[in-house]
């Protein structure tokens, strides 16, 4: 059976979401977060994408990027390729390393979006372990987090040069000089509230 083809045209905004293969691990250490990172900056600009957001998890990654060109199956492909040919190289294996395609959800600006950016930036605190601890002492490790676009988002540091950000805090409609105050607590009060899952809205 053929495998449906990707929606794919100029200005589309997706949610991406790549696995390892038999859920295993694809960042071995901060080495591999930090390439990650530098081939999605790379790519970004080979392939005129914007990334508006991402957080590297253990065995995964979500990814928020605008195409302006109808090419996002020749980016990821480059993308995931390239990154897996660094992973192996560093750990001395072969093979696969992600499970099968990644995945695709097309994502419309306003509320939904604004929901989405919030549930991806949320993953490093949510979950039976990762979501432990009281609501301060989640946020505290939420803010502490490296491997996302939270920190530059939320005010906390300078934040990754190539992450276009203005979608996404256009959303909170608020001056230019509050959008990060307002977006901060936005997302954390997700820490101290049951949040709507954005994929069952899909759903």
């Amino acid at each position: 059976m053929a495998r449906p083809l990707r929606l794919e045209f100029e200005g589309a905004i997706y949610h991406l979401l790549g696995r390892g293969n038999a859920r295993q691990r694809i960042f071995a250490g901060e080495r591999d977060q930090l390439q990650f990172v530098k081939l999605m900056e790379a790519s970004s600009k080979r392939f005129d994408v914007a990334v508006l957001g991402f957080v590297l998890m253990g065995n995964h990654f979500h990814l928020l990027a605008q195409t302006r060109r109808a090419n996002l199956s020749r980016w990821m492909h480059w993308l995931m390729v390239s990154y897996t040919v660094h992973f192996n190289w560093r750990h001395g294996r072969s093979g696969h390393l992600f499970q099968g395609r990644y995945k695709s959800f097309l994502v419309e600006d306003g509320e939904y979006f604004l929901g989405l950016s919030r549930y991806l930036h949320l993953n490093p605190v949510r979950g039976t372990v990762l979501g432990t601890g009281t609501p301060a002492q989640r946020r505290d490790r939420l803010r502490a987090y490296r491997w996302s676009s939270y920190r530059g988002y939320a005010g906390l540091d300078k934040g990754f040069d190539f992450i276009e950000e203005d979608l996404v805090l256009g959303e909170m409609r608020t001056s230019r000089a509050r959008e990060r105050q307002r977006y901060r607590r936005f997302v954390e009060e997700g820490l101290v509230r049951e949040i709507e899952n954005p994929f069952e809205a899909v759903q």
